[in-house]
């Protein structure tokens, strides 16, 4: 069975952002982080919640994929960095 940080890394590192701040939402540990990948989530579970409340559900969702990189850089960067890919790409 695999380290749910293990399993961050491959959502991240495949560039499943929405399953990945799922993931990560769920985390005790996110520190300055939280806010940001917490709210993107809920903007991907409630949209149109998140447009009442004058929010824009795509923008949180950036905001919470840059987040999600910061925090998680120590693994994430340094793959980027390595590889041939792209380093930042936000595909829906």
């Amino acid at each position: 069975m695999k380290k749910k940080i293990d399993q961050l890394q491959e959502l991240m590192l495949s560039e499943r952002w929405d399953e990945a701040l799922s993931l990560a939402s769920k985390f005790e540990d996110l520190g300055d982080h939280a806010k940001e990948i917490r709210m993107a989530h809920g903007a991907n579970l409630s949209a149109s919640m998140y447009q009442q409340m004058g929010h824009d559900p795509s923008r949180l969702r950036k905001i919470g994929i840059s987040a999600l990189m910061m925090r998680y850089k120590r693994f994430y960067v340094q793959d980027r960095m390595e590889s041939e890919e792209p380093f930042f790409s936000i595909k829906k």
